[in-house]
């Protein structure tokens, strides 16, 4: 059930970046298509992020990403949330540790961050978060910026999932790409 729940997330978010791409795979463009998309999802500027809660306490990170894709590389204190987690198995996890906290979620490029965000926003503000966030961009656009990326262990990277090669043309340093080890759950190349 869940890989079937996985592969259609991929398949809607395939067919939908595939549309938008006709733009010649310009991530501002599709930034502004994802914002259309999800217009009661609040999107933070990679600048915002940085300057106003980046390493601050009471702010929850997110990368709402497959497992693969967040082995690759992250940013800093961020934590994997699976992109096909349901609400309720979100609120089990967060709702009650959610009381004044601002949470940030970021995935490639925006789309299933801002996705699970439009999912769980009313519910994590009725428990008591400050605010419920997308990073516009994901993190397409800290590499693209190159911002700091960590891997496992902390230890610093260069490298980011290109998730497929059709996502992968919104990066602007595509030499910096790995798929990791672990590449079965990709569908599309």
């Amino acid at each position: 059930m869940l890989r079937c729940t996985v592969a259609l997330v991929s398949l809607s978010a395939w067919l939908w970046v595939s549309a938008v791409a006709a733009d010649g795979y310009s991530l501002p463009k599709l930034e502004q298509s994802i914002a259309k998309r999800f217009p009661t999802v609040d999107s933070l500027t990679l600048k915002q992020f940085q300057d106003n809660l980046q390493g601050k306490d009471g702010i929850v990170v997110l990368d709402v990403r497959e497992k693969g894709e967040f082995d690759v590389s992250r940013l800093s204190k961020s934590e994997r949330v699976s992109p096909s987690i349901s609400k309720l198995e979100f609120l089990k996890k967060y709702a009650l540790s959610a009381k004044g906290k601002t949470f940030v979620l970021y995935c490639s490029v925006g789309y299933r961050s801002s996705q699970l965000a439009a999912r769980i926003q009313s519910s994590l503000i009725q428990a008591g978060a400050k605010g419920v966030y997308n990073l516009q961009g994901g993190i397409f656009a800290w590499h693209n910026h190159s911002k700091p990326l960590v891997r496992a262990g902390n230890k610093k990277t260069e490298l980011v999932h290109p998730y497929s090669k059709k996502w992968g043309r919104y990066l602007t340093n595509r030499e910096l790409t790995s798929y990791g080890k672990s590449s079965s759950w990709r569908i599309f190349n």
